[in-house]
């Protein structure tokens, strides 16, 4: 009551208030994340939450309090996701809540850690690298190396390309890292084909490795221009052992890199027979030789 000298009193006045001691409180978060993960969006989910707040902080890989100063975020729902750093390293979040009366809340760590991995893998391709050429319907090795900190135990992929890399076709998926890979090649001509090797780590981070330049794929024998086959300059008989021979041959898809010459004999040499010259790879190949009969002089 207040009254004055004169004794009059004044109209009496009450207000009420509440007083709350109670802080705001979490029952668990989680990481939704897959772990490892390439995103830096760390999903959460939550326990019951009890009581209500306006404001939360959350921190990275810390329970130190004190370093919410000045990272409160004025809200009263909890975020579905936070954005962590680019440090590529395991990571666990910690919440805490206050409400209107500035009661804090425990400190709540997430139940997980979800490691950050944005580093694709290393890939190597060591064979059909560009430059070869092999002949169609036979098989062949693909060979390559790959390393990462998280590969899975299928993580190798393979394609191939007829236009020189513009489009890929599938190869073969969900292979092991055993660095090679037998390929039954198609039984069909092309000098643009390429070969390329994926490798997808289980965060989900990509690493590719394709031929630098086209490979030849060849099933079509080259072709002699009969009309340019001459011997001794197309005289005969000849007293010489040693003979000129001419003669030009094609290929289309790859190119000639050897020839045989054989004295009465019809009979195709096998791959290692001593009758085989290389020559410089040409897919023209016109040639002058002199060829010895076999006969004494």
């Amino acid at each position: 009551d207040l009254s004055d000298s004169a004794g009059n009193s004044a109209t009496p006045d009450s207000r009420s208030f509440t007083k709350d001691s109670t802080a705001p409180s979490l029952a668990s978060m989680t990481i939704t994340n897959p772990d490892p993960t390439n995103s830096t969006t760390y999903g959460l989910s939550y326990g019951a939450e009890t009581g209500t707040f306006t404001e939360y902080c959350w921190l990275e890989n810390s329970t130190n309090f004190p370093d919410c100063a000045g990272t409160w975020v004025s809200s009263s729902t909890l975020p579905s996701s936070v954005v962590v750093s680019s440090a590529e390293n395991s990571k666990s979040i910690t919440i805490w809540l206050r409400d209107s009366a500035g009661n804090v809340s425990s400190a709540v760590t997430s139940s997980n850690s979800v490691t950050l991995d944005t580093t694709p893998p290393v890939v190597t391709l060591t064979s059909f690298t560009g430059g070869q050429a092999f002949e169609g319907g036979t098989s062949q090795p693909i060979t390559w190396s790959a390393s990462d900190a998280h590969l899975g135990s299928s993580p190798i992929s393979i394609s191939s390309s007829t236009d020189s890399g513009a489009s890929w076709t599938p190869i073969a998926s969900a292979l092991s890292n055993s660095g090679a890979y037998s390929w039954s090649l198609p039984s069909s001509d092309s000098a643009t084909v390429r070969v390329k090797v994926t490798v997808t780590d289980t965060a989900g981070n990509v690493g590719e490795a394709e031929s630098s330049s086209d490979i030849a794929i060849d099933t079509t024998a080259p072709t002699f221009v009969s009309a340019q086959m001459k011997v001794n300059g197309g005289t005969s008989p000849t007293l010489s052992n040693y003979v000129p021979v001419e003669f030009e041959a094609k290929d289309s898809a790859a190119k000639v890199t050897q020839y045989c010459l054989k004295y009465n004999s019809t009979t195709a040499p096998s791959a290692g027979d001593s009758c085989w010259v290389s020559g410089s790879p040409t897919s023209d190949l016109v040639a002058n030789v002199d060829f010895r009969l076999g006969f004494s002089s």
